[in-house]
């Protein structure tokens, strides 16, 4: 008579389940560009004269300022970390802010510097 082969038998695993947290995720907060903006605003002008030797040679008149802010803005918001990045974003915002109050006021290839932008959105 042939022998019967052997079932094997399927164990079952049971596993203890681990705990999730879940992790802090970025803050939208207005609030916390509250320091960023602050300290951009202070660095802005010794930057911008620092560059101005450099930014005179662009032919983009009262643009060159804010285009080589604009660039240096950006390079710290993709290369920085941390308080760096967020300087670097809120630079962007206020470069760009400004790049368009250029073109709306027309004075987008205006060579003369006394026109530059008024930083005031209530001056008509």
């Amino acid at each position: 008579m042939a022998k019967r082969r052997a079932k094997s038998k399927v164990k079952t695993v049971y596993r203890k389940a681990k705990a999730s947290y879940k992790r802090s995720s970025k803050s939208n907060n207005p609030t916390s560009l509250i320091i960023p903006a602050a300290v951009y605003g202070a660095i802005r002008a010794p930057i911008a004269q620092a560059l101005d030797p450099v930014l005179s040679k662009i032919p983009f008149g009262n643009m060159a300022d804010e285009l080589g802010l604009g660039i240096v803005s950006y390079f710290a918001a993709k290369k920085g970390k941390g308080m760096i990045k967020k300087i670097g974003t809120v630079g962007l915002v206020v470069e760009s802010a400004r790049v368009g109050e250029l073109v709306i006021s027309g004075g987008l290839m205006n060579t003369n510097k006394a026109s530059a932008p008024s930083m005031s959105i209530y001056q008509m």
